[in-house]
């Protein structure tokens, strides 16, 4: 078997595969933004997603005080949850130039 694949369906249901082991029952109560977060940064690809566009998908229409901040703690808690479940400790979700993308290490 191939090693260091990540699987991801994400129409018709949710469903992370790592390795040939499914992680989504582990994911417990995935939360929405965990999920949206997910999708919208794998199926951005190679463009990414810009910050103000990924707090708008995340946050849809919410009064937020500090969109940046919440933005910041839903990244900084999905890369914790994408470690526990395994996923190599190379940065999932990179930052450049205002723009968000999945890595291309996994």
């Amino acid at each position: 078997m191939e090693k260091d694949i990540l699987y991801v369906k994400t129409l018709g249901g949710f469903t992370v595969i790592w390795n040939g082991v499914r992680l989504t029952p582990k994911l417990g109560s995935m939360n929405s933004q965990f999920r949206s977060l997910m999708q919208v940064l794998l199926h951005s690809g190679t463009h990414g997603i810009g910050r103000e566009q990924l707090e708008e998908i995340l946050f849809e229409g919410r009064e937020l005080s500090d969109p940046h901040h919440a933005l910041q703690v839903v990244i900084y808690n999905s890369k914790k949850k994408l470690r526990r479940l395994g996923l190599p400790e190379a940065d999932c979700i990179e930052y450049r130039q205002k723009t968000f993308f999945w890595t291309e290490k996994v």
